[in-house]
């Protein structure tokens, strides 16, 4: 997210299938450290990120029509599994999380800014970064981005919801509940 998304392999290897046409989907999670694919035990974290990531392509595959445009890759941050507030661990189960439309927080995203697709009463969608770092919820975010890094334009945006409409939500100080 944000400055990170330039030097990130995840991002790099999307945005190369996104430079060749080929829509991309890069999927990164706050919690752990890195490790192998083969770690025993395997880390709570990596089998949360591993069941959130197959809802997320399920329901995509699911969808009667385009899921994405050529050219576009979606960038989605999961936050922290846990979070340490009195002692009480949150954000441990599917169920706990919240798929939200965002835009990127990277700062040359919105140097030139445009409209975004309508979504929760607004043409302005809430920044990646400040949507996972929320304390109120266990929030991921669904980033629409073109293959120069920027933010998708509405058009991209709206077939990218258009496929994900069972999943997302919005955020509960959103102008409206209406994607």
């Amino acid at each position: 997210m944000g400055f990170a998304i330039p030097v990130s392999g995840t991002i790099g290897a999307a945005r190369k299938a996104a430079k060749l046409g080929y829509p991309s989907i890069a999927f990164s999670g706050k919690s752990g450290h890195h490790s192998s694919w083969h770690q025993d035990p395997v880390p709570a974290s990596s089998s949360l990120y591993a069941a959130l990531t197959a809802k997320f392509v399920n329901i995509m595959k699911a969808h009667d029509g385009p899921y994405m445009e050529p050219h576009t890759l979606v960038n989605v941050n999961y936050p922290h599994t846990h979070r340490h507030s009195d002692g009480k661990i949150v954000c441990t189960h599917v169920d706990d999380f919240d798929f939200i439309l965002t835009a990127s927080s990277k700062i040359n995203s919105r140097i030139v800014h445009h409209r975004d697709e309508w979504t929760c009463g607004t043409t302005t969608l809430p920044r990646d970064e400040h949507v996972v770092d929320r304390k109120d919820g266990c929030y991921v975010s669904v980033t629409v981005m073109n293959h120069h890094l920027d933010n998708g334009n509405a058009t991209q945006q709206a077939v990218v919801k258009e496929a994900l409409r069972p999943l997302l939500k919005c955020l509960p100080d959103a102008r409206s509940d209406e994607l």
